[in-house]
C-alpha cells in the first residue's frame, strides 16, 4: 500500500492539472479578437474571432464574439459576408430560451444590419428591414436611436425627397433640437427653391449663348455666341464672294453648331439645377452623424470604452 501512495497522489494531479485547460476554456473571453478590433488590425481580428467562435460555439460570450466579426467584415467592406453572420447571430438567439439574455445584443446587430444597407445605398432594403427592427428591438438605446434617426432622414435627403425628408425629421425620437432646427432651415430653403426652367433656357439659345448665360454659364455663353457667329460670318463672306461650295460646307456646319447650341443651352440649365441639388444634399448630409461599424450601445458587454 504504501509503494502505491506516490502513484496515486502522481495520477490525482495530473488529474486535476487535466482539468484546469478545460475549466479555464470554458470561462475565456475573445478578449484578445476585441483587442485586434480596436487597434483597426480587423484581418487579423477575424482570423481570431473566427477560432474563437468554432472552439466556443455554445459559450456565453459566442453571440458578442459573432457581433464583433460581422463588425470586422464590415470594416473590410466585406458588407455581404458581415450581413449574413448578423443573420445567423439573430437566427441563433431570437426566439430562444436566451433572446431576453441577449436583448441588447440583438438591438445592436438589429441597428448595423441597418447600417450597413445604407452604406450599400440598399434603400428599399432599409426600410424593410427598419420595421422588422422595430419589432425585435420595441425601445433601443438612446444612441442606436439618434443614429437610426439621423439615417432615415440621410436616406431622404440623399434621394432629394425633400419634403418626405422633414416628415421623417418631424417624426424624429432623438435628433438633437439645435441639428432638428438646422435641417429644418435647410429642407425648407430645398423645397421652396425653385429651379431654372430648362424650356426657357432652350428658347433663349435662339439667340446663341442665351440660354448658357441663363444657367450661369458666362464663359460658355460667351463661347458659344463667338463660334457661331465665326461660322455664320465665314458662310456669308464665301457666298458673297461666289464660293458656293466653301459657303455651303460653313453653313452646314453653322447648322449644327446652332442646333448644339439649343441642346447645350437645355442642357446647361438642367447641369445646374442638378448641381445646386446636390450641393444642398451634401451640406445637410454633412450635419448628420455617420453610423459607425463598431459597438455603440453595449461597450461594458465587450469591456470597451
Amino acid at each position: 500500500m504504501r509503494t502505491r501512495a506516490p502513484y496515486i497522489l502522481i495520477v490525482l494531479f495530473f488529474a486535476c492539472v487535466w482539468q484546469k485547460p478545460e475549466n479555464a476554456r470554458a470561462e475565456e473571453k475573445p478578449g484578445y479578437g476585441i483587442h485586434l478590433f480596436q487597434e483597426g488590425k480587423y484581418p487579423l481580428a477575424i482570423l481570431e474571432l473566427e477560432r474563437y467562435m468554432y472552439r466556443h460555439h455554445e459559450e456565453y460570450h459566442t453571440p458578442h464574439a459573432g457581433l464583433m466579426l460581422a463588425l470586422a467584415y464590415a470594416n473590410e467592406s466585406q458588407y455581404d459576408e458581415a450581413l449574413l453572420l448578423l443573420g445567423e447571430l439573430e437566427r441563433a438567439v431570437a426566439g430562444g430560451p436566451y433572446e431576453k439574455r441577449y436583448s441588447a445584443l440583438l438591438c445592436e446587430a438589429g441597428f448595423h444590419r441597418l447600417s450597413i444597407l445604407f452604406r450599400q445605398k440598399k434603400f428599399s432594403e432599409f426600410d424593410l428591414e427598419k420595421e422588422r427592427v422595430s419589432t425585435l428591438c420595441m425601445e433601443p438605446d438612446e444612441r442606436l436611436g439618434r443614429y437610426t434617426d439621423a439615417m432615415e432622414v440621410a436616406l431622404e435627403i440623399y434621394r432629394l425627397e425633400w419634403q418626405a425628408a422633414l416628415e421623417r425629421l418631424d417624426r424624429s425620437r432623438w435628433l438633437s433640437a439645435g441639428l432638428t432646427e438646422r435641417l429644418r432651415n435647410g429642407l425648407g430653403e430645398a423645397v421652396s427653391h425653385v429651379d431654372r426652367s430648362p424650356v426657357l433656357g432652350g428658347v433663349l439659345s435662339i439667340v446663341p449663348g442665351m440660354g448658357h448665360l441663363y444657367a450661369g454659364r458666362t464663359w460658355d455663353g460667351i463661347k458659344s455666341l463667338l463660334i457661331n457667329a465665326t461660322f455664320v460670318t465665314l458662310s456669308v463672306v464665301c457666298f458673297t464672294n461666289d464660293l458656293p461650295v466653301a459657303g455651303g460646307i460653313f453653313a452646314g456646319v453653322e447648322g449644327v453648331l446652332y442646333i448644339a447650341n439649343i441642346y447645350g443651352g437645355v442642357n446647361a440649365v438642367l447641369q445646374e439645377n442638378a448641381r445646386q441639388a446636390i450641393e444642398r444634399r451634401d451640406s445637410m448630409l454633412k450635419l448628420l452623424p455617420a453610423p459607425p461599424l463598431k459597438i455603440v450601445s453595449i461597450t461594458e458587454e465587450f469591456d470597451i470604452e
